[in-house]
């Protein structure tokens, strides 16, 4: 999902694979605690979002989740939530918004839950709308496409899914590898006033941890600190 420019537009003039003007979006990293991860970003205007994605398995297929919590808005908001199949129509199912499409044989439905609105553009396009606002906003998404018959179901397994403190899911959770790596360290070759030596990173672990490298550091005792692209942090000593 993508959030409208200052003029309400989704539509980028920019390069796809560049990024977007800072004022429009701002991606500011991303947190796991245990199995949960949070997407941190900006929206226009500033302010802050967090993004927390959770799936519910269900008879015939899984709900896709996403709790959303941003900073009260200065200007009116507009969150890109799906794109249905075909024309689709919006109803309130029990309390949850419902908007679906269908094919005859099976149902694209997105649900919804918050204090702003959910409402379709040109019939297929789902958007989420928050105003102006002093308060923070939260709302819940579900995304679920299956036979029509399992539509019930899957509204009865997103109203039964209980929100998370996502502020509390971005602090540090329990360790994810908690088994020492051995790995090896190629000293230098060449003498001279410049050395260069070789961490051996372990890519080939228990658990299959990929090994994208984002950053270094190193402690006060020694210890070197790797961080990842995938949010994992390791410590590392002499043997």
């Amino acid at each position: 999902a993508g959030w409208a420019d200052d003029k309400g537009n989704f539509e980028s003039p920019h390069s796809p694979t560049g990024p977007l003007p800072k004022e429009w979006a701002r991606f500011i990293g991303m947190n796991m605690n245990g199995n949960h991860v949070v997407l941190a970003h900006t929206a226009p205007g500033g302010g802050r979002v967090l993004d927390h994605p959770w799936a519910i398995p269900t008879r015939d297929s899984s709900v896709i989740l996403r709790q959303v919590a941003a900073t009260a808005p200065k200007t009116e908001l507009k969150c890109l939530a799906a794109e249905l199949p075909s024309h689709g129509r919006i109803e309130v199912v029990d309390g949850t918004t419902v908007a679906t499409s269908s094919d005859g044989k099976s149902v694209s439905a997105v649900l919804f839950t918050g204090r702003c609105s959910l409402g379709l553009e040109g019939g297929t396009r789902v958007v989420v709308t928050l105003p102006v606002a002093e308060s923070p906003y939260q709302f819940r998404l579900g995304f679920w496409t299956g036979p029509a018959g399992g539509l019930a179901e899957a509204i009865k397994a997103f109203q039964g899914w209980q929100p998370r403190d996502l502020d509390d899911l971005r602090r540090p959770g329990p360790i994810r590898w908690n088994k020492k790596i051995e790995t090896d360290l190629q000293t230098g070759l060449v003498e001279g006033s410049f050395v260069l030596d070789t961490f051996q990173l372990p890519y080939e672990n228990p658990w299959n941890a990929l090994f994208f490298v984002s950053g270094v550091d190193f402690l006060p005792d020694g210890r070197v600190v790797i961080c990842t692209a995938h949010g994992d942090v390791w410590t590392c000593r002499e043997a």
